[in-house]
This record gives structure tokens, sequence and C-alpha cells, in this order.
């Protein structure tokens, strides 16, 4: 074979090998994506059989002058009947509501508990066999970039609405929620997030972000992301809301001198009088330098150790007080309320 001919025949069998090649990879990307695919649908296939739709009479969570339409979507915690759902949905206001199981079977339920700081509301019904329950996915395992997946039956249907994308952030809305940036509105609020695995990250909710000047939740509804509640923390606290118990943000007593809620010093300014901080003994001037032995070096770190608590938690706090060769560390321990004793202005005469 002359040497024309062998170079021609090395450049076709070059040719073959890589369409060879290139045909092996589109087949490897096609069976990736039809993998992906799949997994996506059997979350979501397990998500299914958790998620309710939520139809009340009465006031509903409305925008101004907006009619929220009177259905949501709602998430089984419980398989003898107990569901969460979001307090857009079921307010103080609410006359009535009626759980729509995912067989279509309709189910008249009551209020028990709820959890405001979180925005989550408690119900009951009496389902005539055993609900599915949720599988919760660590909180410790989350990874921002994360595959996501939110469900909502707001709109009816044998099959729930799917919104996919990625957890965005964790420790929002002061530590009571994770973001994500798919589809989140009005219509999946109380709904499941899932991971890809079809094990629930939370409960959907319109928590606030108020550092963005938003503080209802709702502002959020369509701007690219949203966020949920973690379902650890919600079992973590069902017992008490099982028993009726409406849970109260813990509040302690204090004011900053400084005004920057972001990157201010945690300075005390002012202990109130009565109330927990002035109780265990925190004055003006002091510095907290850690909260449960969590080092905060700012006041929005503060916050984030404290808007988690509820009324009835006790926290060790960790105070620098003093300067120079005056300067002591002491830890004092102070119980959350949900109220502070009115102020009363001290005057002679």
């Amino acid at each position: 074979m002359s040497r024309t001919l062998r170079t021609i025949a090395g450049v076709f069998a070059l040719a073959a090998a890589t369409l060879c090649v290139l045909c092996e990879a589109e087949a490897d990307t096609l069976q990736l994506e039809a993998a992906e695919q799949r997994a996506f649908q059997e979350a979501a296939e397990v998500g299914a059989s958790l998620t309710v739709r939520i139809e009340v009479a009465g006031e509903t969570g409305a925008v101004e002058d907006q009619d929220a339409g009177g259905t949501s979507t709602g998430l089984v915690v419980g398989r003898d009947g107990w569901i969460v759902t979001s307090a857009f949905a079921v307010t103080p206001g609410t006359a009535g509501v009626i759980v729509v199981l995912p067989d279509g079977s309709r189910h008249a339920a009551r209020v028990v508990g709820s959890d405001p700081p979180r925005k989550v509301v408690l119900l009951k019904i009496e389902p005539p066999r055993p609900l599915a329950e949720p599988v919760p996915a660590a909180k410790a395992g989350l990874r921002v970039g994360q595959w996501t997946i939110g469900l909502g039956r707001a709109w009816g249907g044998a099959e729930p609405a799917v919104a996919v994308g990625v957890l965005s952030a964790v420790d929002r809305s002061w530590g009571r929620g994770v973001q994500t940036d798919a589809s989140v509105s009005p219509a999946n609020y109380g709904g499941p997030l899932l991971d890809i695995q079809g094990r629930v990250i939370g409960m959907l909710a319109p928590l606030p972000a108020e550092s963005a000047g938003m503080v209802t939740g709702s502002e959020l509804y369509d701007a690219g992301s949203g966020v949920a509640v973690p379902l650890e923390d919600i079992l973590a606290v069902l017992p008490r809301m099982q028993t009726g118990e409406t849970l109260a943000e813990g509040i302690l007593g204090i004011s900053y001198a400084s005004r920057d809620v972001m990157t201010g010093l945690p300075v005390i300014a002012t202990s109130r009088p009565g109330s927990p901080a002035a109780k265990a003994g925190i004055r003006e001037g002091d510095q907290l330098i850690a909260v449960n032995d969590t080092p905060v070096d700012r006041i929005a770190a503060v916050r984030h150790q404290l808007a988690v608590r509820y009324a009835g938690d006790t926290v060790t706090l960790t105070l620098q007080r003093g300067a120079g060769d005056q300067q002591s560390t002491r830890r004092v321990e102070a119980t959350l309320v949900d109220a502070l004793p009115p102020y009363q202005r001290p005057m002679l005469g």
C-alpha cells in the first residue's frame, strides 16, 4: 500500500474512532439525563403521597385586596391524621378547614396548635386509614447547591404541581428556614420541599426577610426564591403543638448601643426592668460574647441564636463587663418570655 493510501486510511480510522467516542459520550449524556429525570419523578411520587390540598372558609392570608383563592397546600406529618400547613392559608380568622387527601377524599380538619414565628399551623383529621409519613432530610446533611423539589396541590388534579431548583442558602430568616430557588408561591405554601431522594427538607412557608425590608414573607412571591421551615424543627415541637399549644417567640428584653443590626457590636444599651435579661443581671455596657457557648461578635449573630428559641427556653449568655484591669467575663442564665411587663416610668412626687 502506498504512503498516500496509508495516510487516507489512517485519517478515516481516526475519524471513525472520534465519531465512536462522540457517540458514546452522547449516549452517556442521554443515560445521565434519563436517570436524573427518573430521580425527579420518583422523588415527586414519594412526596405526592404526603401532599394534601387545603380548602378554607373565612379569612385567608390574602395580600392586600387580592383573593388568595381559599386553597393552599399541606404536608402530612403523622400517619393518624396530623397535617401542617402555612399560616398564610389558615389564619385566626379562618372559619373552617377541609383537607383533601391524595386519593381525593375530603375530611373536616380542626386547628390544634401553631408555631407563629415559623408560620406553621397544625391540623388534625380523622383519616379512614393510616396516612403516609415523611422521612426527614437531616439538617446537618443539607448542602448549598443540592437539588430541591417543591410540591403543591392548591389547584387540584390527580398529581401535585412540581417545581425544581437548588438549595440556595441555609439559616435564612434568622435561622428559621432554608432557601430554595424553586418556584414558591401561595399555591404551594404548606407543601413539602424535597431532596432528590424524596426526603422532606421542610415545609414551604412565607417567612419574612426583614433585613431586606420584607416583614410578611409574601413579598418574596415570584421573586426567584422561597423559604422552607426544616422538618426536623417542626417535628421537634410537634408534641407541644399536639397538646394545643401556640408557641411564642422567646424575648430576652435588651436593646443595643449600636443601631447597625447587622454588623454592630452586641453591647447592651438597656436591660428592660423585670425582663429575663434584668433578672439575670445583665447591665448597660455589657457585651455579649457567646450564646449557649456559640461565640457571637455581631448583633446579627446574637439574633441568629435567639430567634430560633421559644418562650420558656433557657439560654446561657457569656458577658464581658468593664475594660482594662476591670474587665471580667461572666456567665448567666435567662429564661425567655413571650411578653415583657409594662414599662413604668420612674418619677418623684
